[in-house]
């Protein structure tokens, strides 16, 4: 593999998700069909609930591609919201960290990485289930963007693709 090439990703980290139930930012009513938009007053509350309940790292993910919002939940929590809950399935992940400006070109590097690496590959299979293409995990906190506005540039994204063991 050429190093260089992939210079923009630092290190690539290899994790491992076990199940876990998640609450998203879609309907219920549409038994997790539509999309509920994640600066809504709605999701917002919701959020607030969960949050207060759960506040592990990496307890919240995006689905880049459709802005689709999970967060853990306690196995035993009673949705008495409006949204969609399920078991996300978990599984192995490459992850690069990137800045936000930076998010589609990494992510194309990261394929590649991917793809060149003698002993993983993309987990097509996941796509399609409750695994989706690439999720992303924001690094930088609240307070952090509060101070430093809508400057994209300065915000830290983790993004992950679903993998699998080949050899």
């Amino acid at each position: 593999m050429k190093i260089e090439k992939f210079n923009l990703l630092g290190i690539v980290r290899i994790m491992k998700f076990p199940p876990r139930r998640v609450i998203s930012n879609l309907t219920k009513e549409s038994e997790g069909k539509e999309i509920v938009d994640r600066e809504s007053h709605e999701w917002k509350q919701c959020e607030a609930l969960i949050n207060s309940i759960s506040d592990d790292v990496y307890s919240s993910f995006g689905d880049l591609t459709d802005n689709i919002i999970i967060k853990k939940i306690p196995s035993d929590f009673i949705n008495n919201t409006d949204f969609y809950d399920f078991t996300f399935d978990g599984g192995l992940f490459a992850v690069a960290t990137c800045f936000a400006d930076k998010a589609g070109e990494a992510y194309g590097l990261l394929q590649e990485w991917i793809n060149e690496h003698k002993h993983f590959a993309i987990d097509s299979l996941a796509t399609g289930g409750n695994r989706w293409e690439v999720y992303g995990y924001g690094l930088t906190p609240d307070d952090v963007h509060k101070i430093l506005g809508e400057t994209v540039s300065v915000y830290q994204w983790d993004l992950f693709i679903p993998i699998r063991i080949i050899s």
